[in-house]
């Protein structure tokens, strides 16, 4: 269970009873084996103050791990994991411009570790003792536990410790809203990572959720037993949208003017308004067709493509190769992209190494400016008579913001455009509401690589903010 855990403070070894400092073995915490931790822990402070630094034979205190998606079995990369020496804040309701600085809330003793491609971490020199805390972190998806830690010895957790949270009672999640699309079934993949379905709701529900339902405006995707109200509604008006950490925008199967619904001129224009949005700090994930929310007349977003068509947008609907699976090639050439094609393996694709194999694929944009947006995945479309194919790119926002001290972009927002979505056969062939026409069961439906890939891409977008050609850090 989650616990919020009332840290021991003592200003040094000298305040505290170095006879209690704990041992997980014997649940007592009042053991540490015997171990004399005088004149090793001067200055210490709370949980500092339980490390042993006596170890026989240079051993070390340690504890191993993998984290995963709340689904237990996805691991996952870029992960904040830490043991806190005060109490961890809360988070603050709505957008915050959160840029990667290194640090972390709650004074982690010793630091704080990222997951590699593998998801796994270490963290030595920790605490002995019973009900010691343990922080896992990406973004505001953020699980606090404790665990019991025996002395001089490597503890290997298990994911019941080290998995994310799939509800509320469990820790945070980001405030998400989702605008369901006829053409791709995003919400059934947040189940697959094991979002408890009890945080779906409508925004309006007596217990809302972390999941807040709505239904596209033009063409919409599953709704809940009682209908979700429509997607105008959440992007009504820029402090609405503000309420949201992650908003989900997947494709509703056709191209559509987003300024406009039922023939009628939406005032204010949600076009700048999801623009607003993002130079706030918001995070957006869009798939295909849902392109129209980067590129029309006048939108900033139109020089991300590279070369843009001859009206000045994004070059799309070329052809594809719908009907084929495609090998897309991954870009390697940056940090977290060399990462994504190993995490791929660890996380059980069947992709060829340097590969993601997309079904259902499609063709909207020949190459990005590399400026502005970073592609992750192409594929060559030439012998269907189309040429190159960026199969999914993200980008930072503002796109030209202004630089802090040392040069560096003071970037705020993030958004992913994918060329692909979850699959059409990721629901049932029924008329059933959201979520019984999902197929979510890990033995007869698991999640296929480009599903995979979607769920890296969240997690992704959920983190803080950074260049991604630098190494990612806290």
């Amino acid at each position: 269970m989650t616990s919020r855990v009332g840290l021991i403070l003592c200003a040094c070894l000298m305040a505290c009873d170095v006879g209690t400092t704990g041992n997980g073995g014997d649940g007592d915490g009042g053991n540490n084996n015997g171990a004399d931790l005088s004149g090793t822990n001067i200055g210490c402070e709370g949980l500092e103050c339980q490390i042993n630094h006596q170890c026989a034979g240079g051993a070390k205190t340690t504890i191993t791990g993998t984290v995963y998606a709340p689904n237990g079995t996805l691991p996952l990369y870029n992960a904040v994991v830490f043991i806190p020496n005060a109490p961890v804040d809360p988070f603050t309701p709505g957008v915050t411009c959160d840029r990667c600085n290194g640090a972390v809330s709650g004074k982690p003793v010793g630091g704080a570790v990222l997951t590699g491609p593998d998801g796994k971490f270490i963290i030595t020199d920790v605490p002995t003792g019973t009900a010691i805390p343990l922080v896992v972190q990406i973004g505001r998806w953020r699980r606090q536990v404790t665990i019991n830690v025996p002395d001089c010895a490597t503890t290997a957790l298990d994911n019941g410790a080290t998995r994310l949270p799939k509800n509320r009672s469990e820790g945070d999640i980001p405030q998400m809203a989702i605008a369901t699309g006829s053409s791709d079934h995003f919400e059934c993949l947040l189940l697959k990572i094991g979002i408890d379905k009890a945080e779906f709701t409508a925004p309006n529900a007596a217990t809302p959720g972390k999941i807040h339902f709505f239904t596209a405006t033009n063409s919409a995707g599953l709704d809940l037993a009682t209908p979700a109200p429509k997607a105008t509604q959440l992007y009504s008006s820029l402090a609405n949208l503000l309420k949201y950490d992650v908003v989900l925008l997947p494709c509703e199967g056709k191209g559509y003017d987003k300024s406009h619904a039922n023939n009628m001129a939406l005032n204010p224009n949600p076009l700048g308004l999801i623009s607003q949005y993002l130079d706030a700090g918001g995070r957006v994930f869009s798939t295909h067709f849902s392109y129209d929310w980067f590129t029309y007349d006048q939108s900033p977003y139109n020089k991300l493509a590279k070369p843009l068509a001859g009206n000045g947008l994004w070059p799309t609907e070329q052809g594809d190769d719908y009907n084929n699976t495609i090998h897309a090639t991954l870009d390697t050439s940056f940090p977290k992209g060399s990462d994504f094609s190993k995490w791929l393996k660890f996380a059980g694709a069947a992709s060829a190494p340097g590969k993601l194999d997309i079904s259902q694929n499609r063709h909207d944009i020949t190459g990005v400016d590399n400026t502005y947006a970073q592609s992750w995945a192409s594929y060559d479309f030439t012998p269907n008579g189309s040429g190159p194919g960026v199969m999914h790119f993200t980008f930072n926002t503002p796109l030209s913001p202004p630089k802090d001290d040392m040069g560096a972009p003071l970037y705020c927002g993030r958004a992913v455009y994918s060329d692909f979505h979850v699959t059409t056969d990721s629901v049932t062939m029924t008329t059933d509401p959201f979520p019984a026409r999902c197929k979510v069961d890990p033995v007869a439906n698991p999640m296929s690589d480009q599903e995979k890939a979607l769920a890296f891409m969240l997690f992704d977008l959920s983190s803080c903010i950074q260049q991604d050609s630098q190494q990612p850090i806290p």
